[in-house]
């Protein structure tokens, strides 16, 4: 719905940002590029909000919602939260990539829809809740972001670039998957 009304508006590229802003964006406060200060932030703040109560119940209801109803946590509300932050996450990022491309276009989200899911899952997080963690998160965008630049570098023909590309993401995220099984299995012989 949210794409369908932004090509309403939108239904070419086009417009103009603020030249100020995206000089600042790619600007550095001495050898510290500002850019980075976008990929360090979200992982400050998570590593604050993960030592609070509600980024204990985050876990926990992402893990088992029946089973934190039952031990008191505030499912609703860390549901509508964790939208909340998730939503107001997307929008720095949209006004990051804004900063990028230096213009508007509705459709320039589309071909990241897969790496956007990928990076995550690369870097350790779970698509069903409850494990993971931002630094897996942001070790999994710039796993890809290698990826995409190497594989352009390379000078691979077009017509294989997404087909490497993706390989590769494959290739990381069975190898993610197989390493969690591998330790999860480890931990419970451990236990056992």
């Amino acid at each position: 719905m949210g794409y369908g009304a932004a090509l309403w508006i939108m239904p070419t590229p086009g417009g103009s940002i603020a030249t100020g802003f995206a000089n600042w964006y790619s600007s550095n406060y001495g050898w510290f590029p500002v850019a980075v200060i976008f990929i360090v932030l979200p992982y400050v703040i998570w590593a604050i909000w993960r030592r609070t109560p509600w980024g204990t119940y985050l876990f926990a209801v992402g893990k088992n919602e029946e089973k934190s109803f039952a031990s008191g946590a505030p499912v609703i509300r860390v549901k509508i939260l964790s939208y909340v932050l998730a939503a107001f996450m997307a929008s720095i990022a949209g006004v990051i990539l804004t900063a990028n491309i230096v213009s508007g276009d509705a459709t320039i989200g589309s071909p990241d829809t897969l790496s956007a899911i990928a990076a995550p899952v690369i870097g350790g997080v779970s698509l069903l809740g409850g494990i993971g963690d931002a630094g897996g998160a942001i070790f999994g965008a710039l796993f890809l972001g290698l990826v995409v630049n190497t594989v352009f570098a390379s000078q691979v023909s077009t017509f294989y670039q997404s087909l490497l590309t993706g390989s590769i993401i494959l290739l990381g995220i069975v190898i993610t998957t197989l390493i969690k099984r591998f330790t999860s299995m480890n931990s419970r012989k451990v236990v056992g």
